[in-house]
């Protein structure tokens, strides 16, 4: 069952994503005779943001996230991200609280409630209908188990 909810984080899906990879097959970082740079570029008040670039094997690279507007992060992460309406400078998904789209989308109520027939029967019994509503979803994800194993 999806939910989306008014008040949700953005998501990494919904974001700009510069990642690594893509700029060590774009020769951006020599892979074969660079272990470690440094990713600079401007910002719209000019400003430069560093971001270490580490490399830990002989294919897998990362980035060294300094933080945003004097929070700082430490992360080693694969991607930075840009999301909709924020600043000009890239973070990690923790720095700018992304969450993904999966996550949001999944209700882990009703996993619970389809392990349990017990508490189906519970939530069928309750008089709330957002009960209900977990306990006929949990009942549609059983349906559709037990048509797969056909």
């Amino acid at each position: 069952m999806p939910r989306e909810f008014p008040g949700r984080r953005l998501t990494v899906e919904e974001s700009a994503a510069l990642r690594i990879r893509d700029l060590v097959t774009a020769g951006v970082f020599a892979a074969e005779n660079t272990p470690s740079g440094t990713l600079s570029y401007p910002d719209r008040a000019n400003a430069t943001q560093d971001y270490k670039v580490i490399r830990i094997r002989e294919k897998t690279w990362l980035l060294l996230v300094p933080g945003l507007l004097g929070r700082p992060c430490g992360r080693r992460v694969s991607a930075l991200y840009l999301p909709p309406g924020s600043s000009t400078l890239f973070g990690c998904r923790h720095c700018y609280n992304l969450s993904y789209r999966s996550i949001q989308r999944h209700d882990k109520r009703v996993d619970r409630a389809a392990r349990n027939p017990a508490l189906i029967l519970d939530l069928l019994d309750s008089k709330t209908l957002r009960h209900q509503l977990v306990a006929v979803a949990a009942l549609n994800k059983l349906r559709a188990r037990l048509r797969s194993r056909r």
